[in-house]
């Protein structure tokens, strides 16, 4: 079964089709009776969650292109009281600085968003990881 995160019913056509090429699904359809004497067509549509997650990645990305993903950053910095630039992405460290506030929140950014396995920490508490 289908997994929608959005319904909704429309009678219209064009209603219909604008939804549909959204990404909109009809999962159902009632015929209703209008005063007694007319007959009408209802389709229940579903937004299913994965076009729903998409959509919202299209609009992340969108923000990231105009800066607005280091602007979160410095925000989230700032009501944390630290400073941004005192942060940095790595790979294959041990980073005892990767559970202050802003550095978990960067790392979760990116793995939520982006898939990402990179872990952000402070620069002052980064550890070289030897085998």
């Amino acid at each position: 079964m289908r997994e929608y995160v959005r319904f909704d019913q429309v009678r219209d056509q064009s209603a219909l089709h604008k939804l549909q090429q959204q990404g909109w699904e009809v999962f159902d359809t009632a015929k209703v009776r209008v005063d007694g004497i007319d007959e009408q067509i209802w389709y229940h549509v579903g937004l299913p969650y994965k076009t729903y997650v998409k959509q919202l990645q299209e609009i992340i990305t969108a923000y990231e292109e105009v800066g607005l993903k280091e602007e979160l950053f410095k925000k989230i910095a700032e009501k944390n009281g630290e400073e941004y630039d005192d942060f940095e992405e790595g790979h294959g460290y041990f980073q005892q600085g990767s559970q202050l506030p802003t550095a978990k929140f960067m790392t979760s950014y990116d793995r939520v968003v982006k898939g990402s396995s990179a872990v952000f920490a402070s620069k002052e508490n980064k550890e070289e990881y030897e085998f």
